[in-house]
Formats: structure tokens, C-alpha cells, sequence
């Protein structure tokens, strides 16, 4: 019996959070959060990844917060899960 694939997030590393995060705020990032449907949740385990160049694990997290881009889903990386993928 095989594990069910984590959901893939897309990500840009140029949208840090101050905290070492990745703001999910670019319209493909948002577009994949809602294919997840009533499944997203704080906590969540995934796989970010930005095309051709990199990906890695993260675990998602709702921030609240009263800015320009207003509350936003944060992909926290875990350590020593980054991949480089090849441009091939």
C-alpha cells in the first residue's frame, strides 16, 4: 500500500516572511491552496515548489494579519528536505 502524494503549493523564495517563511500571496500559489478544498489546514504538510529550480517539505500556517496583503497561508520549510531539480 503506497502513501497518498503530499499537495503540491507553488512558491516564489523571492516572498520570504520575515520569519523564514514563504508568503502563498502569487495567484498560483492561492489557486492550489483552494484545489485542497475543506483539507487545508494549519499544520499542514506539503510539498512547495517553484518550477524546474527547487522543491521541499513545509508545514502551512494561517497568519491573521492586518497588512496590504491582508490574512495569508505560510509555507514554514523544514530543514534538510530541499531538493534542486534539474532544468532538463
Amino acid at each position: 500500500m503506497s502513501a497518498e502524494p503530499l499537495p503540491r503549493i507553488f512558491f516564489d523564495t523571492n516572498e520570504g516572511s520575515h520569519d523564514g517563511g514563504y508568503w502563498l500571496i502569487l495567484d498560483r500559489s492561492r489557486a492550489d491552496l483552494r484545489a485542497l478544498g475543506p483539507a487545508l489546514r494549519d499544520g499542514q504538510e506539503v510539498l512547495i515548489w517553484m518550477p524546474d529550480e527547487l522543491e521541499m517539505l513545509a508545514k502551512l500556517r494561517f497568519e491573521n494579519v492586518d497588512d496590504p496583503w491582508g490574512p495569508r497561508w505560510v509555507a514554514d520549510p523544514i530543514p534538510g528536505t530541499m531538493t534542486y531539480l534539474d532544468r532538463a
